[in-house]
């Protein structure tokens, strides 16, 4: 901040005004380090701050060191109710070169107490909707500078909360043009309160605060994003107008996968930021247990086969191109009632699957793949196995023919290899799936079957869409914005 001080030693010399005390906290007060993250603003020059500070606790009052250009850091108290915290105006920074000032609080009405949102499970303090000014006077508007957004956090944070973010930062004005992101990123879970630090570029120290219903993690519209320049920024969903942000949450891997784009914006919805494809997977070492992979039996006696299906293709658009006959080596072992297959996934071409065998129709028999069993870790994703029937995920099914030994899917199933066990988050998805006894050897031609004109889109909700109109559709995995 040295660089500040000349600017405001200017301003400074325009203003006198009677001293009063400056606050300390009492000697038997609590006092912890702390952090502090803002953007000091005087004049034209701006200076992002990221400094230690103390926080004193005494019962309902709560003391902050506050840094400031002038003495370095000055403390100011706050008397916390509930989860509120109110620091009256007008308490001394100190003087500079025999003049006085003051720090206050400042919002569209004027001069203001400063208030604070605390957050005590995170160890969070968030400043409101306001600037925290160095004021020249205790009576009228004269910023000498301000500090906005503030937030303050405990300093013995550790990585237990650490995720990792995938996705896309793409140009709002071109979306062919983006970024690969790969950030770090905090999620912390409380109940079925969470919240996200990361998600804005513009103040990666701010916090998303959201709920958690089943398998969705919800987040308000229009929380601060931080600001560039002077301008106040936000975050909202978009899936074709302006919403709240949604996850589906899987609470057993920890995985959070975005249901719709999410922007950073201005108060009148111009875009700073887009975001897309976002997937919030816990590091290693953090991640929740995830499910045991299946293990076939010990001494399991399997039999050569070939994985066939018709992969869907999709443009950079993400419009639907047809279908890629797909082939791979797979291998079948039966015990007693149960079937083990090998070779679905092409990922992870060594996992397996298990499936139950019963009775079926005419002589045959019905294999019953369960909905969301884990293959493993593919890179930063969980992969499960499921299907789509219509517009529901379901079981896998296959009919299996003694005669033949061929397993074919029922019809009308799609085979999806997906980063969430119970909730649409697909990686790949295939069409016409069998086994069949035998062996690939050599390259295999691969036949590629061009789409018709129709393209087929399907919402958020996994529900395919004949005419879409303007918002966000699932085609393979990807969002795409109409």
């Amino acid at each position: 901040m040295k660089r500040i001080v000349k600017t405001l030693l200017i301003l400074l010399l325009c203003f006198v005004t009677a001293a009063n005390a400056q606050t300390v906290p009492p000697s038997g007060a609590t006092i912890e380090n702390w952090y502090i993250f803002s953007t000091f603003t005087s004049g034209e020059e701006s200076e992002d701050v990221n400094e230690a500070m103390q926080v004193a606790f005494d019962g309902d009052d709560i003391y902050f060191n506050f840094p400031n250009p002038i003495q370095g850091n000055t403390w100011m108290k706050g008397t916390r109710n509930g989860t509120v915290v109110t620091f009256s105006k007008g308490q001394k920074v100190g003087t500079y070169s025999g003049l006085t000032v003051y720090y206050m609080g400042l919002n569209s009405d004027g001069l203001c107490d400063i208030v604070f949102n605390y957050d005590e499970t995170q160890k969070m303090f968030t400043l409101g909707e306001m600037y925290i000014a160095l004021n020249g006077s205790l009576t009228q508007n004269y910023a000498l500078g301000y500090f906005s957004p503030v937030i303050i956090t405990a300093a013995n944070e550790t990585d237990k909360d650490a995720y990792i973010l995938t996705g896309k930062n793409v140009n709002p004005y071109n979306e062919s043009q983006y970024e690969e992101l790969t950030e770090d990123v905090k999620v912390v879970v409380d109940g079925n309160n969470i919240s996200i630090q990361g998600l804005s570029a513009f103040d990666p120290t701010m916090w998303l605060h959201g709920t958690i219903d089943g398998s969705v993690a919800t987040f308000a519209k229009r929380q601060g994003a931080g600001t560039y320049g002077t301008t106040q920024l936000y975050m909202i969903g978009y899936d074709g107008s302006e919403c709240d942000i949604t996850f589906s949450y899987d609470a057993e891997s920890g995985v959070l996968v975005a249901q719709q784009y999410i922007l950073c914006v201005t108060s009148d919805g111009n875009t700073y930021q887009m975001l897309t494809d976002v997937v919030l997977s816990p590091k290693n070492g953090a991640q929740p247990a995830l499910p045991e992979v299946v293990t076939p039996p010990a001494g399991l006696q399997t039999t050569s086969y070939v994985f066939t299906g018709n992969k869907m293709l999709y443009n950079d658009e993400g419009e639907y191109t047809g279908y890629e006959v797909a082939k791979r080596n797979a291998r079948v072992g039966f015990y007693n009632d149960e079937v083990y297959i090998q070779g679905l996934c092409e990922q992870l071409p060594d996992a397996w699957v298990k499936g139950t065998v019963a009775d079926g129709a005419f002589g045959d028999k019905a294999v019953t793949v369960a909905a969301g069993q884990f293959y493993g870790q593919y890179g930063l994703y969980p992969l499960y196995i499921v299907a789509r029937y219509g517009n529901e995920l379901t079981d896998m099914k296959f009919v299996y023919d003694p005669q033949t030994r061929e397993f074919k899917n029922e019809g009308g199933v799609y085979m999806v290899l997906n980063v969430m066990p119970n909730q649409p988050a697909p990686i790949e998805i295939y069409a016409t799936v069998s086994l069949t006894p035998g062996s690939l050897s050599g390259i295999q031609d691969v036949e590629k079957v061009k789409a018709d004109s129709a393209t087929s889109y399907y919402n958020l909700s996994g529900q395919r869409v004949k005419n879409p109109s303007k918002g966000i559709f699932i085609i393979n995995g990807k969002k795409v914005l109409k």
